[in-house]
Formats: C-alpha cells, sequence, structure tokens
C-alpha cells in the first residue's frame, strides 16, 4: 500500500497550479458539455469522521488513505496507479470531492485533470476551488467564470466566485453575485446563506467562517 509521501508544501502548490493551468487547451477543444455524475450539487451530506491522516471516500464509502501521485484509492485494497483501475468520469470525480473536503486540493486537482468531459461546469468550479485554495486567487476565478459561461444558474459556482472576490477585497463584487443567487434560487438556497455569511463576516472583520460541507 502505498502512501501520500509529504512534499514541500509550495513545490506541491506550485505544481498543482501549473497543471491546473493546462487544462486550458482542453476547455478550448472541448466539443460540449458532457454530463458528470456523482457529487457537486448543492446539498452537501455530511462526511463521516476518520482517523488521522485518511479522509472519507464518498466514491468507496470509507475511510481512504492520501495516495502518492499517479495512485488513486482502490475501494478496499488500498492504492493503486491510477491508470489501472479506469475509473469513469463520474467516480474521478466524487473522489476528487472527497479529497476537496479533506483539503487535500492537489491531490484532488490531479483527479479533475483526468476527466475527459473537461468543459463540464461541475468540474471547472472544483479546479477552480482547489486552486483558489493552494493560492492562485486569479486562476481560481477563472475556473468560475468558465464555469458560469457555460451554465449561468449554477449557484454553487456563484457562491465559490463570491467568496473569491472577497479574498480580492472587491465587496461590491461579493455582493453582486449574491444578489445573482437570489434571482436564481431565492434567498433560502444554501449557497445564498453561505456567502451572505461570508460577506458578514468580512464586513465585520471576521475570518471566514468553516466550511461546512
Amino acid at each position: 500500500m502505498a502512501r501520500h509521501s509529504n512534499g514541500a508544501a509550495e513545490g506541491r502548490a506550485g505544481k498543482a497550479i501549473f497543471a491546473a493551468l493546462a487544462i486550458v487547451f482542453c476547455v478550448a477543444a472541448a466539443p460540449g458539455v458532457q454530463a458528470m455524475g456523482g457529487g457537486g450539487g448543492t446539498a452537501q451530506s455530511a462526511t463521516p469522521s476518520c482517523p488521522p491522516g485518511q479522509y472519507y471516500s464518498q466514491r468507496c464509502k470509507e475511510c481512504a488513505m492520501h495516495c502518492r501521485s499517479g495512485y488513486v484509492w482502490a475501494c478496499g485494497r488500498g492504492c493503486v496507479q491510477q491508470g489501472s483501475m479506469k475509473l469513469d468520469d463520474g467516480e474521478l470525480f466524487a473522489e476528487a470531492v472527497s479529497l476537496i473536503r479533506a483539503e487535500h486540493y492537489a491531490e484532488a486537482l490531479e483527479l479533475l485533470w483526468a476527466i475527459e468531459a473537461c468543459d463540464d461546469p461541475k468540474v471547472l468550479n472544483y479546479i477552480g476551488f482547489s486552486t483558489r485554495k493552494l493560492g492562485d486567487l486569479e486562476t481560481g476565478i477563472k475556473y468560475y467564470h468558465r464555469a458560469l459561461e457555460i451554465d449561468p444558474d449554477y449557484a454553487l459556482a456563484r457562491e465559490y466566485l463570491g467568496e473569491g472576490y472577497l479574498e480580492k477585497g472587491d465587496l461590491a463584487a461579493a455582493k453582486g453575485e449574491l444578489a445573482q443567487i437570489e434571482a436564481r434560487c431565492g434567498t433560502g438556497c444554501r449557497e445564498y446563506a453561505v456567502l451572505d455569511r461570508a460577506i458578514a463576516d468580512y464586513r465585520a472583520g471576521r475570518a471566514p467562517a468553516k466550511r461546512s460541507w
């Protein structure tokens, strides 16, 4: 069983951000939007807790270990080479979201890059989220915009985009995204509540609340 090796944080972030830029070519060449299964909707189920050093795999419904680059968790079997798994887009996406919830953004990006439907708005949104969390705010915002060009009603991408604007110090743009969410799903949807709270925290000078999946 191969464990993920802990390299320098800056090196991992730099590698992930560089590779995130490469998917631009995939988006430009993609013929159209393809359906993406597995996760990424408005409702987020509670994530079971796992022992230290592990994360909960929604795909496998079990606690998994972080695999090194080029490997992926095989349900109940440990880490295996990613190419030997032949995971479909939905499985890759579900595992990437599980890693994002565990705040392992570089590993999540590696799976997102492997998805063939690279112009799916949910894929673009989570590439943006992971890239932003790795420190490249401007590139993350670009991916949110790409997702919204395909699906302007994608409230989760608007929530994340609003949070990105707050990180930039652009309160007016964040409030603009909040208004867009309200126009599309009302003040009762989760994305509105999360971004509204983030804006309130920003205006009060409070640290952003820890994300609840």
